[in-house]
């Protein structure tokens, strides 16, 4: 077909792309959105979603449902904890400052020594 055109339509320009190409080109461009994907947790009952953002969806039960929840995923960063690096954290709901004092990997958490608090009119 292509020979065919090239040869009998002047005027048009004519690019063959083959099968191969073709297919190389979807599993490598699957593989790249596969792999920089996130699972968004409580989506599994949902049927039709709808992107609002990078980081939130509307989820509707059906593709006709009116309601929807938005449902909304981070990426996670990989770093590299030090001890005695300083990090912010969360304990019993309030931000506090921190030491990371020890890294166990096995247990995949950190001992830290919390910094004194001090009151909201000093730093």
């Amino acid at each position: 077909m292509f020979e065919f055109c090239h040869e009998h339509l002047k005027g048009i320009t004519f690019t063959c792309i083959k099968d191969e190409e073709i297919i190389q080109h979807r599993n490598n461009k699957l593989l790249d959105r596969i792999e920089n994907s996130v699972a968004i947790t409580g989506t599994r009952s949902f049927h039709c979603f709808v992107p609002v953002s990078e980081s939130n969806l509307k989820c509707f039960i059906t593709s006709q449902a009116t309601e929807y929840e938005i449902h909304s995923t981070t990426k996670a960063v990989q770093i590299t904890l030090h001890t005695r690096d300083s990090i912010a954290c969360v304990c019993d709901g309030q931000w506090w400052l921190a030491e990371m004092i020890d890294i166990s990997d096995i247990n995949k958490d950190v001992l830290v020594t919390f910094y004194p608090r001090r009151s909201k009119d000093s730093f």
